[in-house]
Order: C-alpha cells, then sequence, then structure tokens
C-alpha cells in the first residue's frame, strides 16, 4: 500500500484548496446563479439526449434501441422541470446541505480524535477540541 504522500500531495491540496475557495467566491459573487445555470444545463443535456435517442432510434438494432414511451418520458420530463424555479432553488439548498453535512461530519471526527486522545493522555491535543467546537457550530448554522 502506498504512504499517503505518496499518492496526496501538498500541491494537489494548494490546488484543491484555491478551487474550493474560487467556487466559494464565485456563490458569494454571482449567489444564485452559479447552480442554476448548472442545473439549466444539467436539464438541457437531458433534454438534448433524449432527442438524439429519439433521432438515432431508427439507425440502431431493434434489441439495443430501448423503449420508445421510455424515451419520450424521459424527454417530457426534462421539459416540464427544464424551468421550474423551484427545482432551481433547491440546487441551491441541496449544495448549501451538503457543505453543512460536510462540516458536522469533520466536527464530530475532530472531536472523537480529542476523545480518544484525552482518554489515552496523548498531548496536544487541545486543537482537536477547538476544531470541533467550531465545525459543528458552523455546520449546525
Amino acid at each position: 500500500m502506498p504512504k499517503l504522500s505518496e499518492t496526496y500531495s501538498k500541491w494537489k491540496s494548494i490546488g484543491e484548496g484555491l478551487l474550493a475557495i474560487v467556487l466559494g467566491l464565485l456563490l458569494i459573487r454571482f449567489g444564485q446563479v452559479i447552480p442554476r445555470m448548472g442545473y439549466q444545463l444539467l436539464m438541457g443535456y437531458f433534454s438534448l439526449s433524449a432527442v438524439w435517442h429519439l433521432l438515432t432510434r431508427w439507425f440502431q438494432d431493434k434489441k439495443t434501441s430501448g423503449k420508445y414511451l421510455v424515451t419520450l418520458g424521459k424527454l417530457v420530463v426534462a421539459a416540464l422541470v427544464f424551468d421550474s424555479i423551484i427545482l432551481q432553488d433547491l440546487a441551491l439548498y441541496l449544495l448549501v446541505f451538503i457543505i453543512a453535512s460536510y462540516q458536522l461530519f469533520t466536527g464530530i471526527i475532530s472531536l472523537v480524535t480529542w476523545s480518544l486522545y484525552r482518554k489515552n493522555a496523548i498531548h496536544p491535543r487541545l486543537h482537536h477540541l477547538f476544531d470541533a467546537v467550531w465545525m459543528i457550530g458552523f455546520g449546525s448554522l
């Protein structure tokens, strides 16, 4: 099994951190435009995929072409959902929920680490308690 230092370099960590900062700044600056645009691009892809499947249906083998009604159903659902304001706002709320869950789990992991360090009398351990309180408080907001 390779060492962690062989598979995860400091440059990869810095790159991922910078990417997270840029995405966070984009969300702060543009608000709901970024998730809404991503959602619309996804629904546009689903629509174009269903249309392409319908158009190429006649050139495929009958066994692999799939069901006609399923493809039409995909197209109808994508068209109905494409401009739904509720689902566009749902993308932003889902993103916030995912970030908050990540913060809560990180805080719980830090709390368990602090508890194990305290039980085994390992020093220093105070920073794990501070991380746990900070992350759980931040994630629950």
